[in-house]
């Protein structure tokens, strides 16, 4: 019989199409069984599938990420090999059974390598052969690319901190780049240290200027991936932990007497004689068997005052954030006398000690702690003048003598640790131990949030403050990025004492915490915030979790307006336990918009020609079952709209409690007559905020720690979640 078969592509005809034709070639052709094998038509190769690997997004939902013929690394980063599948259409497992035939997986021969550490394209090849020895190759390209920017090291220190007026000599820094490093220095080295050319580094450094300054280092390698690293510097003068006013018999360290009088146009009087209604200087005492200090008003009536003033640069970081001021006082009938302390850097910052019935009996030691003296650290400068101050109430009274005069540090001298200021264990909250809220509300979307499951903080999401200075409220601490951390899925807010001193801080502070803000990186307008924490215990400890306006910097405080979703501090005040109470703040301006120019936001005054006030609604809130709000975790919320701000504590709103602020009321308390109506609203509450965490140590509220008070302790944060509506994010 004449053959009549031809060849067919078994890949371009239907099973069910080439059943039927077999059979036919089967009857034409008899009963050999080569002619019955239908591989032997069978000229394609396996189909070839590259594998595909998981990415995990942002959100945490995990998709298919499809790599097909390129893959992308990043140099020195290890390429897995993911492999191929090869399937055949006509190697089946069982022809008999149409019903139960599938793919038979070929055999995939993968050839090629890939050098990670060096740049370049390689290719790697998948080969399958099927039963019919068809063979089939696929291949896939991987591209090794310096994606990654330079790492940036600066020498010495970061803050670092330069002596007022003194030469300041810009640290060197160098860069390393795993690419760049082995091309540029040291072929077997990819740490090898490249320098940084000082057209790389922007920004000067005055040191005849107190306070915070900063120098920014760039670096850029051949695949211009840029890195910038900040350099901050703070400018003060030379630290002394004390220092001696007048000490056995003498005035010290160019201290010298002073006198003002009424009489005189409240001119000065550095010699006695000039002042008429005050009589001071050094006189013999028997007693002492040396010189002391004798001050001694006239009767008739003009107001006279003493003081010490002094002109030259010192720093009393440590004696006025630490210590007290110690002397030693007498007086032959008793007397009440008042002390102040006058710093030129800050002229608000002093307050008046009254001293009731000192120097009864004979001489009498005082010391006051400097805290009480002073809103901040005092720095002096050659052209600035000091002033302790000393006078009795009414400007007359009898005769008073002063010896010992001297600042003393109190924490830390000699780096010695205080014997009640010893590490004391913080055994933190676990962190199932508390209220959780739900991850979703009806109407509402999770826009942003952060859960703390990172090894590090999200510095895409988080600023970390180094800054000190009291804040406005008498604080103590010194923030800095390494009192923040996340451990096992918790912001960890710890706040410290310092412990020597080796770990000097900026400003001489006692302690340190930490700050976070989301400035700059997110902010928002309505919504709703939930933030579940666990507050820092302890007498002195001010625990928070705010929200300021987003153009504070622009307007000022508190116009800019300010949410306080919590507020908690710790410990007893006024013989009330504080722990178990959480406190809701809302302030805004209430004078109303101004014209451009018109506002100065250096400024802030109560009065209404001042431009300013903060007013606002502390709301109170108590857990009802004993438990603290810092040995269990809590769920602090708000839901903010442009009519109310509503505040809810474990999704409890307590009505009839008064903690709902009404955004859209009249904001005129203390408004000058004749000014128009605003809601707050209008002044404060329509525009974008963003968030604050923060653990402040003392201050104007919960007064500074004391004996009781435990360290280290800090604010633990579960997560911070914003939601909002479908109309409030597209009006965003």
């Amino acid at each position: 019989m004449k053959s009549i078969l031809k060849t067919i592509n078994v890949s371009s005809v239907s099973s069910f199409a080439l059943i039927g034709m077999l059979s036919i070639l089967v009857t034409a052709c008899g009963s050999d069984a080569d002619q019955n094998d239908p591989r032997r038509y069978d000229t394609t190769g396996p189909e070839i599938t590259l594998n595909t690997r998981p990415e995990i997004e942002e959100n945490g939902v995990i998709t298919q990420y499809a790599i097909d013929k390129t893959v992308e690394l990043d140099i020195n980063q290890e390429y897995v090999e993911l492999g191929a599948v090869a399937r055949d259409i006509w190697d089946v497992r069982n022809l008999a059974d149409q019903d139960t035939q599938t793919d038979e997986v070929s055999p995939v021969l993968i050839e090629g390598s890939v050098d990670s550490t060096q740049v370049g394209e390689y290719t790697i090849s998948y080969t399958a052969t099927d039963s019919s020895n068809n063979s089939n190759t696929v291949t896939r390209s991987i591209a090794v690319k310096d994606l990654s920017g330079p790492v940036i090291t600066i020498s010495g220190s970061n803050p670092l901190s330069v002596n007022l007026d003194s030469e300041f000599v810009v640290p060197l820094a160098f860069y390393t780049d795993y690419y760049d490093s082995r091309v540029d220095q040291d072929p077997s080295d990819e740490n090898s240290e490249i320098p940084i050319e000082s057209t790389n580094i922007i920004g000067t450094i005055d040191t005849s200027t107190l306070g915070v300054q900063t120098l920014t280092y760039i670096a850029k390698d051949r695949a211009d991936n840029q890195t910038v690293k900040e350099l901050t510097v703070i400018v003060a003068p030379d630290y002394q932990d004390g220092l001696e006013v007048f000490k056995n018999g003498e005035l010290k360290n160019s201290w010298v007497l002073t006198g003002y009088d009424e009489q005189l146009g409240w001119g000065g009087c550095t010699d006695s004689n000039l002042c008429p209604n005050l009589n001071f200087g050094l006189i013999d005492d028997p007693e002492k068997n040396r010189k002391v200090v004798s001050v001694d008003h006239e009767e008739f009536g003009y107001q006279a005052g003493f003081f010490f003033s002094n002109d030259n640069s010192f720093d009393l970081r440590g004696a006025t954030s630490n210590g007290i001021l110690s002397f030693e006082i007498w007086s032959e009938e008793g007397t009440n006398i008042n002390l102040a302390v006058d710093c030129p850097a800050h002229p608000d910052a002093g307050d008046s000690v009254l001293i009731e019935d000192v120097g009864v009996g004979g001489w009498q030691e005082i010391s006051i702690p400097a805290k009480d003296l002073f809103t901040e650290s005092c720095f002096l400068r050659n052209d600035e003048i000091a002033i302790i101050h000393f006078f009795v109430p009414g400007w007359k009274g009898p005769e008073f003598r002063l010896d010992n005069i001297e600042w003393k540090c109190q924490f830390f001298c000699d780096g010695e640790n205080l014997p009640d200021r010893e590490v004391s264990e913080w055994v933190k909250v676990e962190k199932t131990n508390g209220y959780e809220a739900p991850a979703s509300y009806d109407g509402y979307d999770l826009v942003w949030s952060d859960e703390f499951d990172s090894p590090e903080i999200d510095d895409t999401k988080w600023n970390l403050i180094n800054a000190g200075g009291g804040f406005g409220n008498r604080e103590l601490q010194y923030y800095r990025s390494e009192n923040a951390s996340v451990d096992n899925g918790l912001l960890v807010i710890t706040a410290d004492i310092q412990r020597s001193a080796d770990d000097e801080l900026p400003n001489g502070e006692s302690f340190s915490s930490a700050k976070l803000t989301t400035e700059g990186k997110y902010d928002f307008k309505h919504g709703r915030v939930d933030i579940r924490a666990a507050v820092a215990e302890g007498n002195g400890m001010w625990s928070a979790g705010w929200m300021l306006g987003a153009n504070h910097d622009e307007i000022g405080w508190p116009r800019c307006g300010e949410v306080d979703i919590f507020e908690a501090v710790g410990g007893v005040l006024g013989g009330i336990p504080q722990e178990g109470r959480m406190v809701h703040n809302a302030y805004w301006n209430t004078l109303g918009p101004f014209a451009p120019g018109e506002f100065q936001k250096s400024s802030y005054s109560p009065t209404p020609d001042g431009g300013q006030r903060a007013w606002g609604e502390r709301i109170y809130n108590e857990t009802n079952d004993g438990d603290t709000f810092s040995n269990k975790f809590h769920v602090f919320s708000i839901e903010w709209d442009e009519e109310k701000i509503r505040y809810s504590i474990d999704g409890v709103h307590e009505e009839g409690k008064d903690h709902i602020f009404e955004v859209g009321q009249p904001c005129v308390w203390g408004q000058t007559p004749g000014e128009p109506e605003l809601t707050c609203l209008e002044q404060s509450f329509d525009n974008n905020f963003y968030l604050i965490l923060n653990v402040a140590v003392g201050g104007t509220w919960p007064k500074a720690p004391n004996e009781t008070t435990k360290f280290p302790r800090g604010m633990l944060v579960d997560y911070v979640r914003v939601y909002q509506t479908a109309a409030q994010q597209a009006a965003q």
